[in-house]
């Protein structure tokens, strides 16, 4: 059973991956709705989003400020820590480009933040023109 408090889905080709904010870890179903996995069970704090890229996943989490990646046996496989966020808890929601780069709302500086694979902040976009920007596609 998962808690009523969900906060981001990714489908991949065998699985839905669904972030359970509340027990801090990501809950895995088959296309039959069966449960029959859960990613960072000890390790994530506050999941926000969830998203699959070149055979990986990738959860971003609120308080930390990083990037947790499994492999496609929902195995952990490394951190990438975001630096340069304004304050914990205004992560919101991230999407990735065809490059790998993280771009995500940072509702605490009321803007997007681009980073590439490996954690370096590129730029922000939208300052001065978003306020609190949750979700992003």
């Amino acid at each position: 059973k998962c808690s009523s408090h969900l906060t981001g889905i990714c489908i991949s080709l065998r699985s839905v991956y669904v972030c359970n904010y509340t027990r801090a870890k990501v809950e895995v179903f088959g296309f039959d709705l069966v449960h029959s996995n859960s990613l960072g069970r000890k390790m994530l704090e506050l999941p926000r989003s969830v998203k699959i890229h070149e055979s990986k996943i990738f959860v971003l989490t609120e308080t930390d400020n990083s990037v947790h990646v499994f492999d496609s046996n929902d195995k952990y496989l490394y951190t990438i820590p975001l630096p340069g966020l304004e304050s914990n808890l205004s992560l919101c929601y991230f999407t990735m480009d065809l490059y790998g780069n993280f771009i995500i709302s940072d509702r605490g500086a009321h803007c997007l933040k681009i980073y590439n694979a490996k954690g370096e902040f590129i730029e922000s976009i939208g300052v001065g023109y978003l306020i609190s920007p949750r979700g992003i596609a």
